[in-house]
């Protein structure tokens, strides 16, 4: 997203600390939906992750304003065209579960447990 940044090596730990965070999510967004067939556990896990999405979006967002790149498309690099198009694309899918859409009617408590299931 940035292909004049220069690299410096004193804020390295900014990468460290964000890999760190970024590797504990990941953990989390792998187990959890293994661990529990609870919906709305899954539903809270991908609106957590909606907050990283458009922090993701944001950064991109200014990572293009600041490198004139916002404007046109046509001056995006191909990294800028998949990191933005994938975070758009995640972002969406992502928002469409939290609101539910294509689950049908949401059904009541216990009612699984009638239904045998």
């Amino acid at each position: 997203m940035a292909p004049s940044a220069a690299h410096d090596p004193s804020q390295a730990f900014v990468y460290r600390q964000a890999g760190g965070l970024a590797l504990a999510v990941a953990a989390l967004a792998a187990a959890l939906p293994r661990l529990s067939t609870d919906l709305r556990v899954w539903r809270a896990l991908q609106a957590a992750l909606l907050l990283a999405d458009a922090a993701a979006l944001s950064g991109a967002y200014e990572a293009l304003r600041v490198g004139g790149r916002l404007g046109s498309t046509s001056t995006w690099t191909d990294d800028d065209v998949g990191v933005v198009g994938s975070y758009a694309v995640i972002t969406l899918v992502r928002a469409l579960f939290v609101l539910g859409v294509g689950f049908g009617a949401p059904r009541e408590e216990g009612e699984e447990a009638r239904k045998g299931t």
